[in-house]
């Protein structure tokens, strides 16, 4: 992740107006980092993003999200043979909420494709 060279912190503006001072930069920010440079809180970014001239532009996809079905198999495989959730968790180095995503994944997807094959 790119460093934000120095923080806008200059007395006296509004939040709004230290946003517009970083510029074009706020399309590359997540919510999270331009509330880190302005100073604010994430949820007082959310409320100003509708006045923003500039949004910002980057969204944090879940792990769980970003998996192949490949993997999610293979995840699924690990549980059902009684591995436990914290120990394929930290294989994966991720919470165990990302591998209970990831299982309720893969059943979705495994019924889904058990379904087109009766359709077909």
């Amino acid at each position: 992740m790119k460093e934000i060279k120095s923080k806008v912190k200059v007395s006296g503006l509004t939040a709004l107006e230290r946003i517009e001072k970083l510029g074009k930069m706020v399309a590359n920010m997540t919510q999270a980092e331009l509330a880190r440079a302005v100073g604010v809180s994430r949820e007082r970014i959310r409320q100003l993003v509708p006045r923003m001239k500039i949004k910002p532009g980057r969204r944090i996809v879940a792990w769980h999200r970003s998996l192949s079905k490949e993997q999610l198999e293979t995840i699924a495989k690990m549980y059902q043979s009684g591995t436990s959730l914290t120990t394929i968790a930290k294989r994966y180095n991720v919470s165990e909420y990302h591998v209970r995503e990831a299982l309720k994944l893969a059943r979705v997807k495994k019924t889904i494709s058990k379904q087109r094959e009766k359709g077909a």
